[in-house]
């Protein structure tokens, strides 16, 4: 059972190969790769959920990182958890 304080980030899966989904993230410690958005629990780092990207796509309403945070936390309403992000989350 998850705690009360679960947090969301983004990863990068390690891959060099050739497919159409691979990212270069020059910030991260490992460059290239399959990049996955997370929903762990803080305490542990066990993952409760998780979404490949698959490239960009339209969004309508509030963006794609809005979409993405529900996404996530479906399941998780109304149970009094508070969701952690950083300011990739939380910027315009």
């Amino acid at each position: 059972m998850p705690k009360r304080d679960p947090s969301i980030d983004e990863a990068m899966i390690a891959f060099r190969g050739n497919h159409s989904l691979v990212q270069y993230m020059p910030a991260k410690p490992i460059k290239f790769g399959f990049k996955a958005f997370l929903l762990f629990e803080a305490k542990s780092g066990y993952a409760l959920n998780w979404q490949l990207y698959a490239g960009k796509t339209e969004h309508r309403g509030l963006g794609a990182t809005h979409q993405v945070v529900m996404e996530l936390c479906q399941g998780f309403e109304g149970e009094g958890t508070r969701i952690y992000l950083d300011r990739y989350y939380s910027g315009n």
